[in-house]
């Protein structure tokens, strides 16, 4: 009669871990992890994956794009930053719902014109929800204001801002972009500051083009203590990372005149 208890309360227990405390354990194991950790882990996993253009053009009803096949600069970043998003700070959302906070206008789907199509909106809304802040200003930058203007002035380039609606909330972000000062660092300071960048800073580089604020985006990789961006190349043709520090990587390009760094929380 013992032994019989003891074999089914054996079998019991083994239900128990194998149901209940293993799953527990791993599921903490996973959210454990910082940001960082997990964007340094995720970003390897699509190193040599082609460069695709325009790759949220495909519907002319606007609707959440989910590509893992190849990636643009700024689907790259985005792409990337849901996935370690969901695994760290917002791990009860989807997977879905955390690229839609990301990429749309106060996470609402609501048309072409509430996509966020200036990466300057894109980090301003990162630091409003909370993921982390724009650093720039304490690694040697400075403030600046710019008339960004670039989509309504080459509405040609964009086909679905022939309607009037869309063309109007383009241009009604426009404005509010255009009456802000963002922090950057300019280019001649990066050689300065940059052994303080870390790996998982994201990095967008800031445009000369008039009416364009930032031209790329990136995540900082650390190589020999050296940062390297880690990015979607159009260049290069695939997500690869470079072979140039970042201060010879802005150095070597014509359109960029500094960056901001944005650097999100651990958890």
């Amino acid at each position: 009669m013992i032994l019989s208890f003891q074999q089914k309360d054996l079998k019991k227990l083994k239900f128990y871990i194998a149901v209940l405390i293993l799953p527990t354990l791993l599921h903490q194991w996973a959210y454990s992890q910082s940001f960082q950790d997990c964007l340094l882990q995720t970003t390897q996993k699509h190193i040599g994956k082609p460069y695709l253009i325009n790759s949220l053009e495909t519907n002319q009803v606007e609707s959440l794009v989910v590509i893992e096949d190849g990636f643009d600069c700024v689907t790259f970043v985005e792409y990337t930053a849901a996935t370690c998003l969901k695994t760290t700070i917002w791990p009860t959302l989807s997977f879905d719902s955390t690229l839609t906070k990301l990429r749309y206008r106060n996470g609402r789907i609501d048309g072409y014109g509430s996509r966020i199509h200036y990466f300057s909106e894109w980090l301003l809304q990162a630091e409003k929800m909370g993921l982390g802040s724009n650093i720039s200003k304490s690694l040697s930058g400075k403030s600046r204001s710019k008339e960004i203007n670039f989509m309504s002035r080459n509405a040609n380039y964009y086909p679905l801002m022939a309607d009037k609606m869309v063309s109007d909330m383009i241009i009604n972000t426009e404005n509010q972009l255009s009456s802000v000062s963002f922090d950057y660092i300019p280019s001649h300071k990066i050689l300065d500051m940059m052994y303080r960048l870390k790996t998982g800073d994201l990095v967008a580089f800031t445009s000369r083009k008039n009416g364009l604020d930032i031209h790329h985006v990136g995540w900082i990789i650390l190589i020999n203590d050296q940062p390297h961006i880690l990015h979607a190349s159009q260049s290069g043709k695939v997500v690869e990372v470079s072979n140039k520090n970042i201060y010879n990587f802005v150095k070597s390009s014509l359109q960029t005149d500094g960056i901001m760094v944005f650097r999100f929380k651990s958890r």
